[in-house]
């Protein structure tokens, strides 16, 4: 439509100064000559004095060339209403005269009347059938009805023009292109290759030439026939060697038949001819996304390198960057990816873009086991919904409690049916009991993280920008001493156990060189199964949560109190609810032996941050455990093995 439009702006004045060409022979005539100079005044810019010279005129006599002006002032003002009025009484006058019939054309197209346009535009070729300014109008207009989807009245002005122009006129040509180009957006194909294949053997000169075989060779992608694409496209080039459109389908077309060097070659060549086409610009989204399913990384940042270093909009130049990072991603360039995205976060900041940004930032951490950054993108990415997303996450990790739980439970149910084991004692803890215990505090969490943003930086949200290390340590401990907290008060509040029974009393049996025995032996397998998997498999196993926290924190008095809370709280809170409340529960269910079993396989599942690799130490250590409480008759030597256990792990690496 705006292509239209400024056509028409452009030969609007010869269109009007055509018709001061024809004389009607009344040129020594006052009133004609108080016209003609109505029209100079006009063409010198004075449009007042040209609209009074025109009044003047009609006073003497009322004629069109005088309406003609007074039309062409009103155009100017912008008054279409008026400009076609004057024009309507011109042709009253003068109603052979087709120029005013196109003018009338020009002016409602200029107004959005596409259809009143083609009507006039006819009605101009009706009385001129070689107006060359009528014919690329209707040819405008049919094209204009085809893009809006109105393909019957696009016909119709096609058909107009067939019928009017002696065969063999190169307007009839035009019209058979865009009769192929409306059969194409119909999705008529064989019916659009048939009228543009007579045109080949036609000399259209180079331009129209190179678009018949340009619209051929985009009929055949949609047809799939990706030779005939390329056969129709190349000689597009070869007419018009800057065809984008040929090098946008020779690029499709070798795609698809996995020629991805040519591919890539035509598509670059395509986007540097035109950097704002938007079918170029789409498959090039497209092309990119093939070549990462086909691990073609080398020739995906090519391309997107290209567009960066060509490109001129600055929101496309940031879509193909944050495709780079997706390259580098899958790449597993986890540095190159966070430098690229900090290059975003600095030449884009404000950007509407930004949370996408802090969201990959966020992911690229995670995979790096960089847990404090990971959280800290995280909240940046959505700090609007933290406390929804925390909501939604607590909500997804207690199905999976739930599920881990319902698991260990139905396998002690069955071990028990199995061995036909005799009942329950009435003083046992209930199935409710324990799954409240376990289950419930992480209904807290919420409210955890929350209070410890409370006490750490008197704000409702945590602030990204201060020191997440230590807010992570008081979550963690917070939580485990609220599940503690939960097992204390069922175990003595509602059971009314004496300390000896609960665990809480001093050992009653010696276990020295158990505890020795036992922590050799834990330390020797998790070292060899690191050996196995890191060296001799060149797998990474994965580290906990907590101590890849650690790792970030740079504050030595900090880093104290933080390891203090890992080596000395957590263990003292775990113990409490494992080897406190889950094995004897089990215990009493299905006995010692598939009671230590089964309590550290829910001790090691509960670690889900290590989950699969990682199962089996756990799984070990919470059998160790389990066996040094039933040996002992005692938490404190679970207790104290743990603690040990995690102060060599800070100390020793490889533990």
């Amino acid at each position: 439509m705006k292509k239209i439009i400024i056509f028409f702006a452009a030969v609007s004045l010869f269109a009007y100064a055509s018709v001061f060409a024809e004389d009607s022979g009344g040129s020594g005539n006052e009133y004609y000559k108080k016209a003609e100079e109505a029209l100079s005044a006009y063409s010198e810019g004075d449009v007042g004095l040209a609209e009074e010279l025109s009044q003047e005129s009609l006073a003497l006599r009322e004629n069109d060339k005088a309406y003609l002006v007074l039309s062409m002032s009103a155009k100017k003002k912008g008054d279409f209403k008026a400009a076609e009025s004057y024009i309507q009484k011109a042709i009253k006058i003068e109603p052979s005269n087709p120029a005013y019939y196109f003018i009338v054309s020009e002016l409602r197209i200029a107004d959005g009347d596409i259809d009143g346009s083609l009507e006039y535009a006819k009605k101009t070729l009706e009385i001129s059938p070689v107006n060359a300014l009528a014919l690329q109008l209707v040819m405008g207009i049919a094209q204009n009805l085809s893009e809006r989807g109105e393909f019957d009245k696009a016909l119709g002005a096609v058909d107009f023009i067939e019928l009017k122009i002696r065969a063999g006129s190169e307007y009839v040509s035009w019209a058979k292109y865009f009769r192929g180009e409306i059969m194409t957006r119909r999705q008529k194909y064989d019916e659009a290759l048939a009228y543009l294949t007579e045109l080949t053997g036609i000399d259209l000169g180079p331009k129209y030439n190179s678009m018949v075989y340009e619209l051929i060779g985009s009929i055949s992608i949609e047809k799939k026939n990706w030779d005939g694409a390329i056969q129709a496209s190349l000689k597009a080039l070869d007419i018009n060697p800057k065809s984008y459109l040929a090098k946008n389908d020779l690029a499709v077309a070798y795609a698809m038949k996995n020629e991805y060097e040519k591919a890539l070659s035509y598509m670059k060549s395509a986007f540097l001819e035109n950097k704002t086409f938007s079918p170029v610009l789409q498959n090039i989204a497209y092309f990119s996304n093939m070549l990462l399913q086909k691990k073609q990384y080398a020739l995906a940042k090519d391309l997107i390198m290209t567009v960066m270093v060509n490109s001129t909009d600055k929101n496309y130049i940031l879509g193909a960057r944050e495709e780079l990072v997706r390259i580098y991603f899958m790449e597993k360039k986890y540095d190159e990816a966070i430098a690229e995205l900090n290059g975003i976060l600095k030449d884009y900041k404000g950007h509407e873009d930004l949370p996408f940004v802090y969201d990959k930032l966020s992911l690229i951490y995670y995979a790096k086991r960089d847990f404090v950054n990971a959280q800290r993108y995280s909240i940046l990415a959505g700090k609007k919904y933290y406390l929804l997303i925390l909501l939604g996450n607590t909500v997804s990790g207690l199905f999976m409690l739930t599920f881990i739980f319902l698991f260990v439970y139905g396998l002690a149910k069955l071990y028990r049916k199995l061995m036909r084991l005799p009942g329950v004692e009435t003083r046992v803890f209930r199935f409710l009991d324990f799954y409240g215990i376990i289950i419930l505090p992480n209904f807290f969490y919420p409210a955890i993280v929350v209070l410890s943003s409370i006490v750490l930086y008197g704000a409702f949200i945590p602030d990204p920008s201060k020191d997440l290390v230590i807010h992570n340590i008081l979550n963690l401990s917070l939580l485990n001493a609220v599940m503690a907290g939960f097992a204390v008060w069922f175990v003595f509040k509602v059971y009314k156990l004496t300390k000896s029974e609960a665990g809480f009393a001093m050992p009653v049996r010696p276990v020295v060189m158990d505890f020795i025995l036992l922590l050799v032996a834990v330390f020797c397998f998790n070292g060899a199964y690191d050996f196995i998997f890191a060296k001799l498999l060149n797998l990474s196993l994965p580290a906990s949560a907590f101590t890849d926290i650690l790792k970030s924190e740079t504050n030595p008095i900090l880093l104290l109190i933080e390891k203090s809370a890992g080596i000395l709280l957590i263990p003292v809170a775990e113990e409490i609810v494992y080897r406190g409340f889950v094995y004897p529960v089990l215990k009493q269910q299905t006995g010692v032996k598939a009671g230590i079993v089964l309590s550290s396989v829910f001790f090691a599942l509960m670690h889900l941050d290590l989950f699969p690799l990682g199962f089996l130490p756990i799984f070990v250590m919470g059998t160790a455990l389990a066996f040094l409480r039933e040996r002992s008759g005692s938490l404190l030597p679970p207790v104290l093995f743990h603690i040990t256990y995690n102060l060599l792990a800070f100390i020793i690496p490889q533990a």
